[in-house]
């Protein structure tokens, strides 16, 4: 069991390399990229580091103390060396191939459309039950991100989509020198989620013409988490090597799915998967330097089962 997380508490720490960090009270947990040997890195996105099922034998563990998670995955950080939509999505590497063709059939477990106007995440399934949160994150180098207030985060769309009214926005200038900015959401409070059942995430998502658009998206688990009593300690940069993919985003909404099985590492870590059975969260993170101005909508776990279609699950 972990301590209750504590939402939007800013707390400014001091992490290995010297930098000041806010993590909202996760001390150094989930920062990588803080010096110049773990800066991001553009990688090859080719393949991934497999699923790890089952939970750990460390029975102390630690938690992620009281927070709202942090930035995610390293990796991917430039706009070069990222994954694309080339070729469509009919075809190809499906770990290259990030977005969800119209044919495709998805059995989707919804866990957040932020129609109901909060930053709070739905129970979901009562018998492995959610309820967490959105918060945004940045390393506190000078730069400047909206909102200022997590509550403020899920707003009326300005580019429409149909079926959707409300979504994440947040947006920054080019001013966080460090290892970047970004937002996240927190899939259970208190406690990791099992997402064992899922064969990944999808979600909608566009950058605005201004905005940079080479995007981290990383699984945050117990083994990379710095709180998680796995890896180290929250001073060890080897906690920080977070599973993640790389996307580019486009101007318009386009619908996007993360195979858990493609998750990569930049490959300082120490651990050989993702432990599917101890999530913590999911960030979207752009690396140190990069402006930004993304929204986010209808992000779900999907699990592939031929010769369904594509459905929320519990009514969902």
């Amino acid at each position: 069991m972990l301590s209750t997380m504590t939402r939007r508490t800013p707390v400014l720490v001091r992490c290995a390399a010297g930098g000041a960090v806010a993590l909202l009270g996760l001390g150094c947990a989930q920062v990588f990229g803080f010096d110049d040997v773990y800066e991001l890195r553009g990688g090859d996105s080719e393949g991934g580091g497999g699923v790890m099922i089952g939970t750990s034998g460390n029975a102390g563990g630690g938690s992620p103390g009281a927070g709202a998670g942090g930035p995610g995955g390293p990796g991917g950080g430039g706009e070069g060396g990222v994954s694309t939509n080339e070729g469509g999505a009919g075809g190809g590497d499906r770990c290259k191939i990030l977005e969800v063709s119209p044919d495709e059939v998805l059995t989707t477990s919804l866990i957040d459309d932020l129609e109901d106007g909060n930053i709070d995440v739905p129970e979901g399934e009562p018998a492995n039950p959610r309820l967490g949160f959105w918060y945004t994150f940045n390393d506190m180098t000078g730069g400047n991100q909206e909102p200022s207030n997590d509550n403020d985060l899920v707003v009326p769309l300005a580019l429409p989509r149909e079926g959707s009214e409300l979504a994440v926005h947040t947006s920054a200038d080019d001013g966080f020198t460090e290892w970047g900015a970004g937002v996240g959401v927190l899939l259970r409070d208190g406690e990791y989620y099992d997402a064992s059942a899922y064969s990944g995430i999808t979600f909608w998502a566009y950058a605005e013409e201004d905005s940079s658009r080479a995007l981290v998206v990383s699984f945050i688990d117990r083994q990379t988490d710095g709180e998680g009593g796995e890896c180290g300690g929250e001073m060890q940069p080897l906690c920080y090597d977070h599973f993640h993919s790389d996307i580019i985003l486009t101007p318009s909404w386009k619908h996007y799915k993360i195979p858990i099985a493609c998750l990569k590492q930049e490959g300082y870590g120490e651990f050989p998967a993702l432990r599917v059975t101890e999530l913590r969260s999911i960030d979207f993170l752009y690396a140190r330097g990069k402006a930004f101005n993304i929204w986010i909508d209808d992000i779900a776990f999907y699990r592939e089962e031929a010769g369904s279609s594509s459905e929320h699950e519990d009514g969902e």
